[in-house]
């Protein structure tokens, strides 16, 4: 507990690490943030950061419980997965994994990019960003979206467990079928193109199905 920044870099090994709270207190009002770096995988408890970001880097696997900052998320899971609780940042999120990705609940105050290369990403319902912009390889499964704009590609399945809510427009491209619940733009552009689409409601200005 600590009310500046926390570093830690194990650059050969793994990290294993219980709560990180650089969020400051009354006996420690300075606001910190925190960055961790390994070789191998990072195993964390839940992290706050109530003024710098939290940076997680891992040549292996990321496992984490809650995030919570201020500013940015960023997890990089070069040769891994990364496996998340929920993530509440003031500014942008940022996961990056060379396989699967599966988080809690996202609520963002700027972009959401969620990338994994060969795998899927996972996530409860994510909420308050600006944009957001999945993209895996394997399925792609969400329970909720509500944001600005979005951009679902995948060459697998996207499924959309509940509702999704566009304030601007948004794209969903899938090599396999598309599956949703009820899907509103408030723009012009609602985009989905797929082998095949599943949907309860579509609502814009304007839609367009390839």
């Amino acid at each position: 507990d600590t009310g500046t920044f926390v570093e830690l870099t194990a650059s050969s090994g793994s990290i294993r690490t219980g709560d990180i709270s650089s969020g400051g207190n009354a006996a420690k009002p300075a606001y910190g943030g925190a960055e961790l770096s390994a070789g191998g995988d990072i195993v964390t408890g839940f992290i706050t950061a109530q003024r710098y970001q939290v940076a997680i880097n891992s040549s292996g696997s990321i496992t984490t419980a809650d995030i919570d900052t201020g500013t940015d998320a960023t997890l990089t899971a070069s040769a891994g997965s990364i496996t998340a609780a929920d993530i509440d940042t003031g500014g942008n999120a940022s996961l990056s994994a060379v396989g699967d990705i599966t988080t809690g609940s996202l609520s963002v105050g700027g972009s959401t990019h969620l990338t994994a290369s060969t795998g899927a990403i996972t996530t409860g319902n994510i909420n308050g960003a600006t944009i957001v912009e999945l993209t895996a390889s394997g399925l792609i499964d969400v329970e909720s979206i509500e944001a600005w704009s979005g951009l679902l590609t995948t060459s697998g399945v996207i499924n959309i467990n509940s509702d999704a809510i566009f304030y601007g427009s948004a794209e969903l491209s899938a090599g396999g079928d598309i599956v949703t619940g009820f899907i509103t733009t408030l723009d012009t552009r609602l985009l989905i193109n797929s082998s095949a689409v599943s949907y309860t409601h579509l609502r814009a200005h304007e839609t367009s199905l390839h």
